[in-house]
């Protein structure tokens, strides 16, 4: 009797723990339903590799500015990378002001599309390598996700000739404005970036 009570007993649990499983990795998607916001993506993000040699940190913030009389979403923010305990590119000091648009931050981007649940799993962004003056594609993007050690940001850049190449002379108003383009134009081919590419940071929450 006792036997027969323990192996029903195991059973029962071994059939909860099964629907419980299963009712959350069915309803897993549907808690999220629309709380991936841009608002997800602000806050400090870091990558080290294996190492501990490399250290990429982004500092993202959300914000909304009026463009041709309408309202933009969008997110912006600076980042750093450190190799070997040295300092390879640091432009955290960068802020939006009269002199530098948000457009012009050095990652600056918005939501490429909501899911059915109204969730933003991918941001497209423009990228600019302060260390080379080089600015990826529209086609790069950081995509958010949920990892073991908490929210996760993947990292694509993508590189492409600048779309005045060929027609400095033609576009600028000046000798000196013709000799940036073109040096423009050079920094956009240059192969690879300042930091690294296509790695995942982790979000950082303050304790």
């Amino acid at each position: 009797m006792k036997r027969g009570f323990i192996i029903r007993f195991v059973s029962l649990l071994f059939l909860v723990g099964f629907f419980t499983v299963d009712l959350y990795s069915q309803n897993t998607h549907k808690d999220f339903k629309g709380k991936i916001t841009l608002k997800s993506y602000a806050g400090e993000w870091k990558w080290e590799n294996e190492n501990k040699t490399e250290t990429l940190v982004f500092y993202l913030r959300d914000t909304t500015w009026e463009w041709h009389g309408k309202e933009l979403d969008h997110i912006y923010g600076t980042y750093k990378y450190i190799r070997n305990d040295s300092v390879i590119v640091d432009n955290t000091n960068m802020k939006p002001s009269s002199e530098i648009d948000v457009i012009d931050m050095p990652i600056y981007g918005g939501a490429d599309e909501e899911d059915d649940q109204g969730n933003i799993w991918s941001l497209y962004i423009e990228f600019h390598d302060t260390s080379t003056d080089k600015q990826s594609s529209y086609d790069s993007s950081l995509s958010y996700s949920i990892g073991k050690n908490g929210p996760q940001l993947h990292l694509k850049l993508v590189s492409e000739p600048a779309w005045w190449e060929g027609n400095e002379d033609f576009l600028a108003r000046s000798k000196e404005e013709e000799e940036k383009l073109k040096r423009l134009s050079k920094a956009y081919r240059l192969p690879g970036w300042s930091i690294p590419n296509n790695v995942t940071l982790t979000k950082v929450v303050s304790k």
